[in-house]
């Protein structure tokens, strides 16, 4: 009699050892699985966070690109160092194009229409401190100087116009 009651446990007890190895195996399998598709899911989100600080860099990097090279801005930053306006202007403009190719890899981070209209502003800027240059009633750099703050887009600035587009893209970008 007592081997039937071991070979009766036995019976109920074997099923219940089987199928408890194979939820074991299974759910450990589950766990693993799910482990590794959050363990893939974290640095998505670290790249995607990454992108938000690039592009918002970007934005305060011309921010401040379009701030300096605001046509009063510059004037004050960048005095003449000679008499001579040609020298004069190619002071200035050495200082916009340098300014301009330090960040010139923050394209890479805005939309097509902003650089466009960063690049047209900067383009603009350079235009008209050649034109005054090259206007016969101003004869030396401080002739030069002040014709450039006086002219200093009355309409249309294209710096600010240019600075209204980044502040724009930017406000969308945090919202």
């Amino acid at each position: 009699m007592q081997f039937d009651f071991l070979l009766e446990t036995f019976s109920y007890t074997f099923p219940a050892i089987v199928t408890g190895a194979v939820a074991y195996f299974y759910f450990s399998e589950f766990v693993k699985q799910n482990d590794k598709r959050e363990s893939a899911a974290v640095p998505t989100q670290n790249l995607e966070k990454d992108k938000f600080t690039l592009r918002l860099q970007a934005y305060e990097r011309l921010t401040l690109f379009l701030e300096r090279n605001d046509l009063k801005n510059l004037l004050v930053r960048i005095a003449p160092i000679s008499l001579g306006k040609t020298a004069y202007e190619t002071l200035l403009v050495q200082h916009i194009e340098q300014e301009f190719e330090y960040n010139l890899s923050q394209q890479i981070y805005i939309s097509e229409n902003l650089w466009t209209v960063v690049k047209n502003a900067k383009n603009k800027l350079v235009q008209e401190i050649s034109t005054q240059a090259a206007n016969q009633h101003n004869r030396d750099a401080n002739d030069l100087r002040q014709a450039l703050l006086k002219s200093s887009f009355p309409e249309n600035n294209p710096i600010a116009t240019a600075l209204l587009t980044v502040k724009e893209e930017a406000r969308i970008l945090l919202s």
